[in-house]
């Protein structure tokens, strides 16, 4: 890379770094399979993750490894990478994402939101990172393979580990006592710093690339664990909370069979914009009854704002 210019040097590292990652991106945005969230939270988790963690990790980090300058430079590199990058790293997302759920604390109901949001962080930071290492490669060589290894093969590395907090931060709205809250928040950030000091850990070692990347699959499958048993219970939370809605004659049985299918287009196969928006009002409505049931007081007013949307809904519905 260094027969390019500055300019066209940045251009090309963030394009290629940005492929992959808008690949993962979309998938993960797919996994919220009931209730979307909403598009600016997402590109703000995205846009915290690359500019403000990014740098604050930068600064930190770099405070902290000059004690370690003292040592010989092949222990320099690993003890920053695997002694200062993981705990830094993994506090200043997990502080973003718990700075997104206190800002927008009513569009976290589990631990899927948790996954969503603290992915959509990892990839903003991953963007970051990978733009900076393609940029100090010094041949074409390197570059491809800096490319390929950050972006393919552990490109899911900081979505995975910010996962972990997300997840423990959504396992946590459901429990009682700010205590036990706590300690299950704690938790995951634990789990995040471990499995990035495993990853960074290994990685300095000889053959531990292999080491490395099973142990990163392993992470990955404990998340996609957790999105099953996310739907799992999401899915319990529509048919409870939509239930009574039929015996009120707000919802037709077949309205519920079919939202508790997941069906996002209208019953008759075509695109419907009158149907998805039934169809959203109901999913809230499921959803505001869960956290009514961990929240105190209760928003009863919440709750019957959305049940006059879901009616409204449904009466544009009929008129289609």
């Amino acid at each position: 890379m260094s027969d390019l210019s500055a300019g066209a040097a940045f251009g090309l590292s963030l394009l290629i770094a940005a492929i992959p990652i808008a690949l993962y991106v979309v998938t993960v945005w797919r996994l919220d399979i009931y209730e979307r969230e909403p598009l600016k939270l997402l590109i703000l988790a995205f846009l915290w993750g690359a500019v403000p963690s990014a740098l604050l990790a930068i600064i930190i980090s770099s405070v902290l490894s000059v004690p370690l300058t003292l040592l010989p430079e092949q222990y320099y590199q690993m003890a920053t990478a695997s002694l200062v990058a993981p705990p830094v790293e993994e506090a200043i997302k997990g502080l973003a994402l718990v700075g997104l759920y206190l800002w927008a604390r009513e569009e976290f109901d589990d631990a899927l939101d948790g996954v969503i949001y603290g992915s959509l962080i990892g990839f903003g930071f991953s963007l970051s990172e990978n733009v900076l290492y393609l940029m100090d490669t010094s041949s074409v060589s390197e570059w491809a393979a800096v490319a390929f290894g950050r972006g393919v093969i552990f490109g899911l590395n900081h979505a995975m580990f910010t996962s972990f907090t997300g997840a423990a931060l959504g396992i946590a709205l459901g429990v009682s006592g700010r205590g036990r809250r706590t300690a299950i928040v704690l938790a995951g950030y634990l789990l995040a710093m471990g499995a990035h000091f495993g990853h960074n850990f290994l990685l300095s070692i000889s053959q531990g690339i292999w080491l490395s990347l099973a142990a990163n699959l392993g992470g990955v499958a404990i998340i996609l664990l957790v999105v099953l048993w996310s739907w799992w219970r999401e899915r319990h939370w529509i048919a409870d909370g939509l239930a009574p809605e039929v015996s009120a004659g707000i919802l037709t049985q077949s309205q519920y069979e079919a939202i508790r299918s997941r069906r996002r287009k209208h019953p008759t196969g075509k695109p419907d914009r009158a149907w998805e928006r039934f169809y959203r009002a109901a999913v809230e409505l499921a959803f505001a009854k869960q956290r009514q049931k961990r929240e105190h007081p209760a928003p009863g007013e919440q709750i019957d704002a959305l049940r006059t949307r879901l009616a409204a809904a449904r009466d544009a519905l009929e008129r289609v």
